[in-house]
């Protein structure tokens, strides 16, 4: 039993603690990240719970006479924060706990417990498909322990419910398969005992100093259709819907040109869909490139952009022409961003793995639009829920989220988008042409372990698919060839688009590129600088 017996848990006492969970949560940021399934560099509870919660903390309790007013106010700043999968449920936990405290002055033990049960509750409707094993079973079993159990002081209430908390945490490789191959526990669950010992911690008196707790500064995350990351020539793209006589007897070779693409531009990507050409290129004479490809059809969209213009610097404002459509997009790497913002995308989130967006970034990228319809495209699957929940609370315009769960997902639904037509058929080509890629994933193992039937050693290059390891090599080369061909095995596919992150230099995408093409005669390969994090290769197979 503690020494202090705190009884009562009033607004100001109440901030203490929440701040001390928040930065407790920050303190152990980094080990929390680290308890990821795969063995990658991707981990990113830890970051997106603290940056979740880290925005309530600007609201200053002593403002508030009563707590659940203090609360309301706390949680509707965290609920725009939220980022990540993790940091959706913990904000709706919040909120839920805020709602099941909307008319408490001050907090007693018994009021402190109810508010939690609501805040579980709340965190399980959040989700379509609760999974235990998670950070859910870990609140859920620790609230319903303390349910029908008295305690004399918060401090009692506290220790037996953070004990609990542990003991869940313990099991939840007994639950959910993936961790227990991996050797890890849930990192949410690991995320929320750090949020709770630090809560403790303030009643004990053990406050962590913000100052000795230090955190990477988050980057700029929102580019407009004005800004510029490239200071090169002309970014020229285009789709081209090909003659009948081009369509007819193979006259046209996607690859020829792409060819005398590559030798008269940079960044080079083309692909075919049916009688339509999407080209994307980098060059200081766009007239050449526009007259050449008109001898294959009509034009029948059209983007020319000077990559030499410095306007990064410029105010964010909003597009005054109303659009009967636009595209905000999620990408890492100034190449990826380059890239999406010529194929078609209005705004781009910086984001991705390690840096998801949140609620509010995704409602500020709006804000810069005028629009009647706007398709959101996220980057990963822990960016879907922070985007749909963004799009419920957007009402100035309809938002669709299209559930793309990487950018080479978003980046084939932009290339299959043809402007002048309607929203509808626009949202339908789109998602069609996410669910026809396959994008394979390369990057160095932070770990050794044994997972998918494959021995690990740290700093191994790992090839994902998915939920898959499909192969590992000593070098990024070989361990992305080697995923290809796992992927070529089952799958019919026709295009491969190779994005080479920050680590890599172009010659060996190139090589990589070549590899590809005299193992796989028929398939058309391209090779693009995405200068992304975490990822060495990301590959596109369509």
């Amino acid at each position: 039993m503690a020494n202090n017996e705190t009884t009562v848990v009033d607004s100001i006492l109440l901030g203490k603690m929440l701040k001390n969970g928040s930065l407790n949560i920050k303190k152990n940021m980094s080990m929390i990240n680290a308890l990821n399934v795969f063995p990658v560099p991707d981990g990113d509870t830890g970051t997106n719970m603290f940056y979740t919660v880290k925005s309530g903390l600007s609201v200053k309790a002593e403002d508030f006479e009563k707590t659940g007013e203090y609360l309301r106010v706390f949680c509707d700043k965290v609920l725009f924060s939220a980022r990540g999968n993790s940091g959706i449920i913990f904000s709706q936990y919040l909120f839920g706990f805020a709602k099941g405290a909307r008319e408490t002055v001050s907090f007693d033990v018994e009021s402190f417990k109810k508010a939690l049960e609501e805040g579980v509750k709340a965190a399980y409707e959040s989700v379509i498909d609760p999974t235990e094993g998670t950070m859910l079973t870990v609140i859920r079993e620790a609230a319903e322990f303390a349910s029908v159990r008295e305690y004399a002081t918060f401090e009692d209430f506290f220790e037996a419910y953070i004990a609990k908390m542990k003991k869940t945490l313990e099991m939840t490789p007994d639950l959910l398969p993936c961790l227990r191959e991996a050797g890890v526990v849930d990192s949410g669950g690991a995320g929320i005992v750090f949020f709770a010992e630090g809560m403790y911690g303030a009643l004990t008196g053990n406050m962590i100093d913000d100052e000795d707790v230090a955190v990477q500064t988050e980057e700029k995350q929102i580019f407009t259709d004005d800004e510029d990351l490239l200071k090169y020539g002309y970014c020229t793209d285009f789709l081209i819907k090909l003659n009948k006589n081009m369509r007819e007897d193979g006259k046209f070779s996607l690859g020829a040109v792409t060819d005398w693409l590559q030798q008269n531009g940079e960044s080079v990507v083309a692909f075919r869909n049916d009688d339509c050409v999407k080209i994307h290129v980098h060059t200081k004479k766009p007239g050449d490139i526009l007259n050449y490809a008109q001898q294959f059809g009509e034009f029948l969209a059209l983007k020319i952009e000077n990559m030499s213009v410095q306007s990064s610097s410029a105010p964010l404002a909003p597009i005054t022409k109303k659009k009967a459509v636009a595209v905000v997009a999620v990408a890492n790497g100034n190449g990826l961003i380059d890239y999406m913002k010529s194929s078609g995308a209005d705004v781009i989130i910086n984001g991705g793995q390690t840096n998801n967006p949140s609620v509010e970034s995704f409602i500020d990228a709006y804000e810069c639009l005028n629009a009647e319809t706007i398709i959101c495209l996220p980057d990963n699957g822990n960016s879907i829920m922070a985007a749909n929940q963004s799009a419920e609370a957007y009402k100035d315009a309809n938002v669709v989220v299209i559930p793309s769960k990487t950018v080479a997902e978003g980046i084939a639904a932009l290339s299959i988008m043809n402007p002048a037509d309607s929203a509808e058929n626009i949202i339908s080509d789109m998602k069609y042409a996410c669910n026809n890629v396959s994008t394979l994933f390369v990057t160095k193992a932070t770990r050794d372990c044994m997972i998918n039937g494959f021995t690990i050693s740290k700093n191994d290059y790992i090839g994902l698919c998915g939920d898959d390891i499909l192969a590992v090599e000593s070098d990024p080369g070989s361990v992305a060839f080697e995923t290809v061909k796992r992927i070529n095995e089952n799958d019919d596919k026709q295009v491969v688009t190779i994005y080479y992150g920050s680590n890599i230099d172009e010659s060996s995408a190139e090589e990589l590129s070549e590899k590809i093409t005299e193992e796989y005669p028929f398939i058309e390969t391209g090779v693009v600088c995405g200068g992304q994090d975490v990822y060495d290769y990301m590959i596109s197979v369509e």
